[in-house]
């Protein structure tokens, strides 16, 4: 298959939803500034993560492809300025607080909704009980009187039950309580204040408001001024940027190899470390335990690494977003702009397919997958409104990838091709048609 040359910039790509067979275009892509990443020991990180620490480097890289993870952020790196915005340094939007001000404000609205039912319950008990006294206050409560038996002859002794009015008994209620709170007022006040506590009190919230910052505390008299000066320069003087951003491998080496715009470094000795090293290195350390040895005897053509990497290549020369999508229980999610634009719509299970007849000679087989597998699948996804693709990859024969791999990387990426099939749950209820 003859070489491609997409013309493809790491920035935002605006291509449709195309799902297709192609092979993956492998050349490399235009050559843009390179950024400086150290690789460091893959012992000491797991599953062999490049860190990017130069402040500028990560926003270059987040803003123009959304690569990588902040270390401290849930996704953008934006720990130093949530931070400053948490000490009142900086006004301006920081996704996670957002997030938890949204989350605090549902919070408050089911208790406010919990609250008002439990009234309207207090209301109509309370209606019930006022029915119910006046009720028996209405009746009348008539012993008949009881004849005992005669003492002598043609003699009785009338006798009348005493009746206990329910009037009675509410007043004898009254002096009860009064003489048990007269007895321990302490115990009634602190269950009262017990119970007006839990009713006019919300739950503990988990988000408190930002402290005001010393900024806006600015005294216009010159004294004041210089003090609250010298409290804002220790309050910044004691923040500092300790994020880096975090690359999975298949992000470095589409940066390194792909574009031409990382330059990995290894950690310890400093020295580059070029696209082929790259690749074996991170082929080992797809298996767990890493592999030792030749690397013609230890590694396949299937590790791991390559059918990500090549899954993340195919998607990404087309103008995809992939982001991991280990959250989901697919292999990738699936951004048409990007995780700050929109929610993924695809997400991507890989298929390894030994269609050529060196595997069937071999008696190597796809794996196989039930019915129960997919239906689990799909409805996690049909939860969350994404849709399955179902990415195959022709896995090449040993020899094949052993002599392209002499030639170069570019011949590797030559041997896979890609098969997407979208795969739907059919439901007859809502796909009939009137």
């Amino acid at each position: 298959m003859a070489t491609t040359q997409p013309s493809i910039s790491p920035g935002l790509l605006n291509a449709g939803p195309v799902i297709n067979t192609s092979a993956v275009p492998a050349a490399p892509l235009a050559q843009t500034k390179r950024t400086k990443a150290d690789l460091h020991q893959l012992h000491a990180l797991p599953a062999g993560a490049v860190l990017v620490k130069d402040a500028v480097s990560i926003r270059a890289l987040w803003e123009q492809g959304f690569y990588g993870k902040g270390h401290l952020s849930r996704s953008e790196p934006e720990w130093f300025r949530q931070e400053q915005v948490k000490r009142g340094l900086l006004q301006a939007h920081v996704s996670h607080l957002n997030t938890a001000k949204r989350r605090e404000e549902r919070r408050t609205k089911k208790w406010e909704r919990a609250k008002s039912e439990i009234d309207a319950l207090r209301q109509l008990q309370s209606k019930e009980a006022e029915i119910q006294r006046a009720k028996e206050a209405t009746e009348a409560i008539v012993d008949p009187i009881s004849t005992l038996p005669p003492l002598g002859p043609w003699s009785s002794s009338p006798f009348q039950t005493p009746c206990h009015h329910p009037k009675n008994r509410r007043r004898q209620a009254r002096a009860n309580r009064t003489d048990i709170s007269t007895a321990n007022p302490s115990a009634t006040g602190a269950l009262n204040l017990r119970l007006s506590m839990e009713m006019d009190t919300p739950p503990h919230p988990d988000y408190l408001p930002p402290k005001e910052s010393p900024l806006q505390e600015l005294d216009k008299d010159e004294s004041a001024l210089e003090s609250q000066q010298q409290q804002v320069a220790a309050v910044l003087g004691d923040l500092v940027d300790k994020e880096h951003l975090q690359l999975t491998r298949e992000e470095a080496f589409f940066l390194s190899f792909g574009l031409g715009a990382l330059q990995v470094v290894d950690g310890e000795s400093k020295e580059p470390v070029a696209p082929r090293d790259l690749l074996e290195l991170f082929r080992r350390y797809s298996y767990i335990p890493p592999q030792q040895g030749p690397p013609s005897e230890v590694l396949r053509p299937d590790d791991r690494f390559l059918l990500d990497y090549v899954i993340y290549h195919h998607f990404r020369s087309l103008g995809w977003v992939p982001r991991g999508g280990i959250k989901f229980g697919v292999d990738w999610l699936l951004y048409f702009k990007g995780p700050a634009f929109d929610h993924a719509q695809y997400g991507i299970i890989i298929m390894p397919s030994y269609s050529h007849p060196y595997w069937k000679e071999r008696g190597q087989h796809s794996p196989s997958k039930d019915w129960a597998w997919f239906h689990r699948v799909s409805r996690t996804l049909a939860n969350v409104l994404k849709t399955i693709v179902l990415a195959y990859v022709d896995i090449p024969p040993p020899p094949v990838f052993e002599e392209a791999l002499d030639k170069g990387i570019t011949d590797v990426m030559q041997l896979y091709t890609v098969r997407e099939i979208i795969a739907k749950r059919f439901n007859p209820n809502r796909e009939r048609k009137s």
